[in-house]
């Protein structure tokens, strides 16, 4: 047990150490992606995994297990991610000659162009409004407006969130890409542009483009009955102030907290959950969803394959790119179906989503894991280095700050996302093609004049 302890607490010192030598910082006022990572990844999976290879094996997760000793191959894993991921990036910065926190600091503290913020504006604009009335045909299609039943949640009774969480993700609007990327993705990525030229330039346009973005996205978010979209959804915006102001006030993200926490503990409360406020909560409500479950799904993962299922081999992967793209069977959902069976079996199940190692080896074993972790570090020291390189202006800013919170809430999911994306690719082709056509507009006004 004493050796057990020790080598949580010596992983834990010696990934701190490596992630601040990566480039992380540890204050919040000029938080970055490294910064962002290590927090997720020690708050969602570092702590619940320590404590139940320390012995804490009460949440349900771990109950379902056919070998306890898969609590400890996860640990192991664990640890090799705390301490290979910003190794890597470490030794990618040093053979490249980079200091990154250097580069960081410089980018940060620049000032953002917003340069044809008109022509963006009208732009914006446009796209916005097809994306709300797609919106608007969701929601009549839904027969209610989710966000209300939350406000104002039915009796128990009578209405099922569980239930309604599947029918109402199961829906299409002309295509499912047209419902997950135009209107589930599109209209908060609008909304942060919105906020990023409103930041820059104050304008009353701005200002009331970005508050019907914002009251939609809350909408979008929410439609789903979902609780962690509400929390990270708002978080873009503390990264898109820190990338064109240079840093935050520490006020300002308290009172960020305190609303990501209250909207967490609102939403629970609304949709059936009962606070007691002890070891029940500990292991079931929001406390234990934040510790505890994605440890727990990613030792499912060590229990499952390949003692009952062989190696998937990336039959994950889409087979095409794209909207013509077909995904093979993941890891996180045949799980669900092996371990949730009854919640498959009564239409509430959705998938069991741990730390992206989880589905690297569920794919390729070991020596997929390990070269998941290399291949993240090598990634994120790409996005780094690109990010400080590229011209600071108002849509970068928007769209790197997009792509923090992306990149590190899907490194709490599947592996498979990092090699293709259609939401990630979408939003990558969103910024662009804007950019572009901007820059033609402009151009072609430049030419008339």
């Amino acid at each position: 047990m004493y050796f057990q302890l020790l080598l949580v607490l010596l992983g834990a010192t010696v990934s701190l150490f490596l992630f601040k030598k990566a480039g992380a910082y540890f204050g919040l006022t000029k938080v970055n992606i490294t910064t962002y990572i290590l927090y997720t990844f020690f708050l969602q999976t570092y702590i619940g995994a320590s404590l139940a290879y320390l012995g804490d094996r009460n949440h349900y997760t771990f109950k379902m297990l056919l070998n306890q000793n898969s609590v400890n191959s996860m640990f192991y894993s664990v640890l090799a991610t705390a301490i290979l991921l910003p190794l890597t990036m470490i030794i990618i910065f040093k053979i490249n000659k980079i200091n990154i926190k250097n580069r960081y600091e410089a980018y940060i503290n620049q000032k953002a162009s917003d340069r044809h913020e008109k022509i963006y504006f009208y732009l914006i604009l446009l796209v916005s409004a097809v994306g709300l009335a797609l919106l608007g045909v969701y929601i009549y299609k839904i027969g209610y407006l989710p966000l209300w039943k939350l406000i104002n949640p039915p009796d128990a009774d009578a209405f099922s969130f569980g239930t309604e969480r599947m029918r109402i993700s199961g829906m299409v609007i002309i295509h499912s890409y047209i419902k997950n990327i135009v209107i589930l993705t599109f209209i908060p990525v609008l909304s942060y542009m919105a906020f990023a030229f409103m930041l820059c330039t104050k304008k009353l346009r701005w200002i009331l483009l970005f508050s019907v973005l914002f009251l939609s996205s809350v909408v979008v978010k929410t439609i789903a009955f979902e609780k962690s979209a509400v929390v990270f959804y708002p978080l873009v915006f503390l990264f898109i102030y820190i990338y064109i102001k240079g840093a935050i006030k520490k006020r300002y993200i308290t009172v960020l907290a305190a609303v990501m926490i209250a909207s967490v503990f609102i939403i629970y409360a609304q949709t059936g959950y009962t606070f007691s406020f002890n070891q029940h909560d500990l292991y079931n409500g929001p406390i234990g969803r934040t510790i505890f479950t994605q440890a727990g799904t990613l030792t499912l993962n060590y229990d499952f394959f390949p003692q009952v299922c062989r190696f998937l081999n990336g039959q994950g992967l889409s087979k095409v790119v794209f909207f013509l793209a077909r995904e093979g069977p993941r890891s996180a959902k045949i799980l669900m179906e092996y371990y949730g069976s009854v919640h498959v079996y009564n239409g509430t199940a959705g998938v069991m989503n741990g730390l992206f190692i989880g589905e690297a080896y569920a794919n390729y074993g070991y020596i997929g894991m390990t070269v998941s972790i290399l291949y993240i570090g090598g990634l994120l020291s790409f996005f780094l280095w690109l990010f400080t390189k590229m011209k600071k202006s108002v849509m970068n800013a928007a769209l790197f700050a997009t792509l923090t919170c992306t990149i590190a809430t899907t490194t709490q999911g599947g592996f498979l996302d990092f090699i293709y994306s259609a939401i990630t690719v979408s939003v990558i082709l969103l910024f662009a093609a804007m950019n572009l056509l901007v820059k033609w507009i402009g151009r072609r006004k430049k030419e008339q004049k």
